[in-house]
């Protein structure tokens, strides 16, 4: 089910959750009971399957920022982030935890700077959309 079906169950729901008379909401077919049922089980399926995939990031997002990790997702330069005066350069430090921030203006580092609090996935991604100007 798309996501503007499960949002119209949910209206359903609301509104007789609210006291509307089911037969104002449901006028499709005969069977308000069996729709009704319909919609919260669909609304339920999609909230188990919405709170295993919080899980499921929260978890990724939670693991150690390693070698492996770093070499699929950013390679040997590092990531870098193009902003308008600068460009910044995000390097591994493999040797304890945290990754290096370099500034660069003009193709040369103009400041360089050790983070050892990002240490997870997550931290890291929320270092880049900081950035990028889309931090949480």
């Amino acid at each position: 089910m798309d996501i503007e079906e499960l949002r119209k169950a949910a209206e359903r729901m609301r509104r007789w959750d609210a006291g509307e008379r089911p037969s104002t909401i449901y006028t499709q077919g005969s069977d308000v009971i069996g729709a009704a049922d319909n919609d919260a089980w669909d609304l339920a399926r999609w909230a188990v399957a919405e709170l295993s995939r919080r899980d499921a990031e929260q978890a990724e997002r939670a693991k150690p920022i390693d070698e492996e990790w770093w070499s699929t997702n950013a390679g040997e330069l590092g990531i870098w982030v193009h902003c308008d005066q600068c460009d910044y350069q995000i390097e591994p430090k493999f040797c304890g935890p945290g990754v290096c921030l370099s500034t660069w203006q003009h193709g040369a580092s103009v400041a360089e700077v050790y983070l050892p609090n990002i240490a997870t996935r997550g931290q890291l991604l929320d270092l880049l959309a900081a950035l990028k100007g889309g931090a949480k």
